[in-house]
């Protein structure tokens, strides 16, 4: 059994880091330069649950009449025995003004081409060109408000407000990284301390800092007289908090042992759960206890087998039934959750191919939503043979060319095959109850699968499959959902951020299983 820490904590650990330092705009239609006349220069420790795990390299320069930011970032980390290398950059153009003109952006997740995003602002709105596959892809959005900032002109800002005295203030910059977002990002003064910034005793200026587009998470951020980040905190739980710390480059880029992320986020069921066959299991009960309530955002879906019945701020009961569907309410399907994305390009030629190797050439015409599904999901099952913890981030187009991954591989690709079936789709994100990983026996861990709208004789409902199980059984009771997205360009990060107050923050008691 595969599971894994998803893209969705790498992806979102390093839009955090690297928005503390970076533009708020990315990509341009070709990779650009080098950065010709640099006139700063700042190089930072990157570090996971206390370990060295990478480095940040931030640049401001001119170019082309423009005020130009670069960002550079490289993290590693281990996954098990498996070793995977995350590479970012981040490059934005502004006027002198702090007007947001063109910017460029890619990550890189192990394997896999990685992600790329251009955009190019103008008075008619933002052009995004995204690649997937070498192919170009073109949307349009609104302009950007005028009162969203560059990089040069937040930091001025920020600057302004410190030598005015201001205890707390905001900004407003966007959010690029895969469509179009507004982001306000709200800072309160907390005090003034001397801290150590590697060796080094410095005089800063503590501040709690909130962005709007992640309401969950309150970053602690260090910085000089002049807004100068010195240090960044942000608590991601389980143990795998992030920290940012200014240092020269050699320090910054010396070797390390790249940090394991995986065993500190497997949680042990607490004592007195009740044990049994949990692949059989149709029914479970899990009673979940949060060590913080009330001081954090928690939100847990209800789907089509899985019920919560809060008892307080810290405490809930899940329900799962596979055998007593809830009714959708308001949960119906919307166009995102038939829409070709990045990451669920089910229109790709590949993906269609594979979509007719599992169902025919006449795409499963005469059956059912449900023996669709059922056998689209086996199919992936046994398609990806490479069940690999190596790949960092690979969309549904690229696995159906590698046959390679793990959960968050087997579910992107269900739902794009299941879109391009015309059956609605989600990626859930939760917990997965395994007798045994990395030597740990009777855990749950982070696990990634997917959701279908499936048409019934008595109305529709949302129905839970996961790829990663071998044999016929479609899903289990061993199964706790945490976030559900539809996987929407500009959606995505926001709804699997609601992983976060979970991580390291829940106990679980398996109360009744049958």
């Amino acid at each position: 059994m595969r599971m894994k820490l998803g893209r969705w904590f790498v992806g979102l650990m390093c839009v955090l880091m690297v928005g503390a330092v970076s533009g708020v705009v990315r990509a341009q239609n070709v990779r650009p330069n080098e950065m010709g006349d640099v006139q700063e220069e700042q190089w930072y420790v990157l570090m996971l649950g206390g370990q060295r795990a990478g480095w940040t390299q931030a640049r401001r320069g001119e170019d082309d009449g423009l005020v130009r930011s670069d960002v550079k970032m490289n993290l590693k980390i281990k996954r098990g025995a498996i070793e995977l290398e995350i590479d970012m950059l981040q490059v934005s153009w502004e006027t002198s003004g702090g007007e947001p003109r063109r910017a460029y952006s890619e990550m890189n997740m192990g394997g896999g081409s990685g992600l790329k995003a251009a955009y190019k602002m103008g008075e008619d709105g933002v052009i995004q060109t995204t690649w997937q596959l070498g192919k170009p892809v073109e949307k349009a959005f609104p302009e950007l408000p005028t009162d969203v900032l560059g990089l040069a002109a937040s930091e001025k800002v920020i600057a302004e407000k410190l030598k005015a005295g201001e205890d707390e203030f905001s900004i407003k910059t966007a959010d690029l990284s895969l469509g179009v977002t507004v982001v306000e990002a709200k800072f309160k003064k907390v005090g003034e301390k001397v801290i150590e910034v590697y060796g080094k005793k410095a005089p800063a200026i503590e501040w709690e800092v909130k962005l709007s587009n992640l309401p969950s998470i309150t970053a602690k951020q260090y910085t000089d007289e002049r807004g100068r980040v010195l240090r960044m905190m942000v608590p991601m739980g389980g143990g795998l908090d992030v920290e940012m710390v200014a240092a020269d480059k050699a320090t910054a880029m010396m070797d390390l042992e790249a940090p394991e992320v995986m065993a500190e986020t497997l949680i042990k069921p607490m004592a007195g759960s009740v044990k049994g066959d949990i692949r059989s299991s149709r029914q479970a009960v899990y009673e979940l206890s949060f060590k913080r309530g009330k001081d954090v955002d928690l939100k847990m879906p209800r789907t089509g087998t899985q019920k919560v019945i809060w008892g307080s701020s810290k405490k809930a009961r899940v329900v799962v039934n596979l055998d007593e569907a809830n009714n959708p309410e308001a949960d119906l399907p919307a166009e995102d959750d038939l829409a070709s994305t990045q990451m669920l390009r089910w229109d790709d030629e590949v993906v269609q191919s594979l979509i007719r190797r599992a169902l025919g050439d006449d795409m499963g015409q005469g059956m059912s939503d449900r023996e669709k599904a059922s056998k689209l999901r086996r199919f992936v099952n046994a398609y990806i043979d490479e069940k690999s913890l190596a790949v960092g981030m690979a969309t549904a187009a690229e696995v159906a060319r590698t046959k390679e991954g793990d959960c968050t591989e087997h579910a992107a690709l269900l739902a794009a095959m299941l879109r391009g079936a015309a059956i609605p789709s989600r990626v859930v994100n939760g917990l997965m109850f395994v007798d045994e990983f990395m030597g740990y026996e009777r855990v749950l861990g982070y696990h990634a699968w997917t959701m279908a709208w499936i048409e019934e004789e008595d109305g529709g409902r949302w129905v839970d499959f996961d790829a990663v199980l071998s044999g016929n059984e479609d899903y289990d009771a061993g199964h706790i959902a945490m976030t559900v997205s539809s996987m929407r360009d500009d959606q995505m990060q926001n709804d699997l951020v609601g992983l976060v107050p979970m991580m390291g923050n829940v106990k679980v008691k398996v109360v009744r299983l049958r």
